[in-house]
């Protein structure tokens, strides 16, 4: 069971194992469905909600939502529920009074720092109580398994990180498409790549602060934005702000004189990975970022927050999971920067730190190249085959 499947990485991650793993049926709270392919699987909807629905009101439908699963699954037995996203999991917790079912849960996110402020920490409060009840707990990132732990009190043999895992041979052959892209002159620019929805999460808009600070020194790099979101209007008008000369797409006619591109949702973002000078990644938090991840299966160099949680332990890997540089961090896989909000004291000094982490590797050629030369050994680990693997064992657990 899981929110949608409506355009973010998590419900991505699960369309893709869903060709996988044996799911009996896939139940969703809400009707969106970018990812999924309705000719090989059956969706069940608990609901007409879609992405227009406030977010408050689909908190508060979830007794509604557990009420439609209940009449759905009522006659089965031994019922045992995966569940993706945070409303998924109050779903499973208040069927559980009223039936005698077992629930995983899937965790997607730092939750210590997506959860703030009153209502965030009610939610966390709440989760705790869902996590009691569950039967196992499955984060996408180590560094999110021992937040998650010691966030809820979860025993070590009742919770596990699975990383997300690619298919890799498809993702190269969709980078290989570069003759259905439709600005083909755009790969032959160079250019440092976001690809993200526009939600204040993303940090898109400190990001183009720190391409306008890179441009005194770097007048022929370009930034390229794929994603939508809340936040884009605010983002073009921001990067209009900063004197950058900004295309839309279906505003503007393309050509290739612009500083900075807005394109849009785009189904296939790994062409413009494989032909990225730069593959930025500015957030605050995530779980384990999927775009990131692609972007190094497709050979662009990485620069990423070190943001809780996942970018350190792709990017980093043999180091502590605690560490946090106070500019930069270099590292055999890409660099790592303080992410924006570490220096809340002196905001523009976390620009300026952007700045000059994407300088050093645009002006070390040879530094890129040797990164290139790593990134597929380091990515190897999250190919779907193994992951698989490690989801099958979990799964045989649960099922004994």
């Amino acid at each position: 069971m899981i929110n949608s499947f409506d355009g973010g990485g998590a419900e991505r991650q699960f369309s893709i194992l869903a060709d996988y793993l044996p799911f009996k049926a896939i139940y969703c709270l809400e009707t969106d469905n970018v990812y999924l392919d309705g000719s090989k699987h059956q969706l069940n909807f608990l609901s007409n909600h879609d992405k227009k629905t406030g977010s408050i009101k689909k908190y508060l439908s979830t007794p509604f939502y557990a009420y439609k699963l209940y009449k759905e699954i009522k006659h089965r037995e031994h019922i045992q529920i995966l569940s993706v996203l945070e409303r998924s999991h109050i779903v499973c917790y208040l069927l559980s009074f009223f039936m005698n079912i077992e629930y995983v849960l899937s965790f997607q996110l730092s939750h210590k720092s997506h959860y703030n402020g009153i209502s965030g920490t009610l939610l966390k409060f709440l989760f705790k109580k869902i996590v009691k009840r569950s039967l196992f707990c499955i984060p996408n990132s180590y560094a999110g398994e021992a937040e998650m732990a010691q966030l809820y009190d979860i025993p070590a043999e009742k919770i596990k990180a699975i990383p997300n895992g690619y298919n890799f041979e498809e993702i190269h052959n969709r980078a290989a498409q570069s003759d259905q892209f439709q600005f083909p002159e755009l790969l032959q620019q160079k250019y440092i790549l976001c690809v993200a929805r526009f939600f204040g999460q993303k940090a898109q808009d400190q990001l183009i602060k720190a391409f306008s600070q890179l441009r005194a020194t770097h007048a022929d790099i370009k930034l390229v934005f794929a994603g939508t979101g809340e936040k884009m209007e605010a983002c073009i008008q921001l990067s209009l702000e900063e004197k950058l000369k900004t295309f839309v797409i279906d505003r503007q006619t393309y050509t290739g004189d612009y500083d900075v591109y807005f394109l849009g949702f785009q189904r296939n973002p790994l062409v413009l990975m494989k032909h990225a000078a730069l593959f930025a990644f500015p957030t605050y938090y995530e779980g384990l970022p999927n775009a990131l991840i692609e972007a190094m299966i497709c050979g662009a160099v990485p620069i990423a927050s070190d943001c809780p949680t996942g970018p350190r332990e792709i990017i980093a890997p043999n180091s502590d999971l605690n560490t946090l540089p106070t500019t930069y961090e270099l590292s055999p896989y890409g660099i790592l920067v303080a992410p924006f909000d570490a220096t809340t004291r002196n905001p523009q000094l976390a620009i300026t730190n952007w700045a000059n982490a994407i300088k050093h590797l645009l002006d070390n050629a040879t530094l890129c190249e040797e990164i290139k030369a790593h990134l597929s050994a380091r990515v190897s680990n999250y190919n779907m085959d193994e992951i698989i693997k490690k989801w099958n064992v979990i799964l045989a657990e649960i099922a004994s």
